[in-house]
C-alpha cells in the first residue's frame, strides 16, 4: 500500500468524521507540503511533482486545487494551515502538528 493510499484510507476513518474526501491531486498537494513543512515550496516544485503532466496545467489550476484543499482541511477543523509567500510558493508551517499516525 503506498503513502497516498495509507493517507485515504486514514481519512474515511469515522476517527475524523470526514465528510468530504480529498481527490488523488489535493492529497499529493497536502504531503508534498506536509512533507516539507517549515519551507516554502515553489509553485515551479509543486506543479512538477503534482501534475503528471505539468507543461498543460496553468497556475490558475495550481491556486484552483489549493482553494479547494484549504477549504476541506478548514472543514476538518484544522485551520488556515498553507500559507501562501507571495511570489516564493507555499508552506505549511513547521509548528503545525496533525499527528498522523503513520508519519
Amino acid at each position: 500500500m503506498t503513502f497516498y493510499e495509507q493517507y485515504q484510507r486514514y481519512l474515511e476513518t469515522p476517527i475524523l468524521d470526514l465528510k468530504s474526501q480529498l481527490t488523488a491531486t489535493e492529497y499529493r498537494l497536502f504531503f508534498l507540503l506536509w512533507q516539507n513543512r517549515g519551507q516554502i515550496v515553489t509553485k515551479e516544485i509543486i506543479l512538477e511533482r503534482i501534475f503528471q503532466d505539468p507543461v498543460g496545467v496553468s497556475e490558475e489550476s495550481l491556486k484552483w486545487h489549493l482553494k479547494n484543499l484549504r477549504r476541506k482541511l478548514k472543514m476538518l477543523g484544522l485551520g488556515d494551515i498553507i500559507h501562501c509567500h507571495k511570489g516564493l510558493g507555499y508552506q505549511i508551517k513547521k509548528e503545525v502538528n496533525l499527528n498522523f499516525p503513520f508519519l
